[in-house]
């Protein structure tokens, strides 16, 4: 799978560079080549949606190590898993959303998770600090990964991509609009409540 090097060159011993191969013109779908070992699923919770898969070369060593594999060695194609969800999520004005909770299965995939952005698509409400977003694994792990945000400006037809490696958070005292962002809580102190099917 040819992908390009960034910039700088690799300095050994570091997190080697990285590259990125995007499928269809304009599509979301891509995967990563890194040196490093095994392949890990990066699925993104985002209504209709396929995931990321990451790929690594055999042992998992940065550039530099002396029992590292040669660069190149193990990188093969690339495979996309698809996590969709295409039910629309209503949220009111007040109370739980429906359908509470909203659930996006993703099966038949091996390795752990390395990465993981949620993608809210067509996000609509009067009063955005209104709505909370929690986030729950598999095994009960839990994150609210988006509350108390953009103050009670409404909002129509937003994207927002919240991903760790994001520069900022999304705003507290201002309007929301379309982008990528970190998580965000800010509610320091104070507990989010969820109804009773949240974990």
């Amino acid at each position: 799978m040819p992908f390009e090097t960034a910039d700088p060159p690799h300095v050994p011993g570091s997190q080697p560079p990285e590259g990125r191969r995007r499928f269809d013109a304009g599509s979301p779908r891509e995967a990563t080549a890194h040196h490093g070992g095994g392949s890990v699923v990066r699925p993104e919770a985002a209504v209709g949606e396929p995931s990321k898969r990451e790929l690594w070369t055999p042992g998992r060593r940065p550039l530099g190590d002396p029992s590292a594999p040669p660069f190149g060695q193990g990188i093969g194609p690339a495979s996309v898993e698809v996590a969709p969800s295409t039910t629309a999520i209503a949220i009111p004005g007040e109370g739980k959303a429906a359908p509470y909770p909203s659930t996006i299965e993703v099966s038949g995939v091996a390795g752990g998770i390395a990465d993981l952005d949620v993608v809210l698509r067509g996000f609509k409400h009067v009063f955005p600090s209104d709505v909370d977003v929690l986030l729950v694994g598999p095994g009960g792990q839990s994150a609210v990964v988006m509350s108390d945000v953009g103050v009670g400006v409404g909002v129509t037809n937003l994207t927002l991509s919240l991903d760790d490696q994001a520069d900022a958070g999304l705003p507290t005292n201002a309007g929301l609009t379309s982008g990528r962002f970190k998580p965000t809580n800010y509610s320091p102190g104070y507990v989010d409540l969820f109804p009773d099917a949240a974990p």
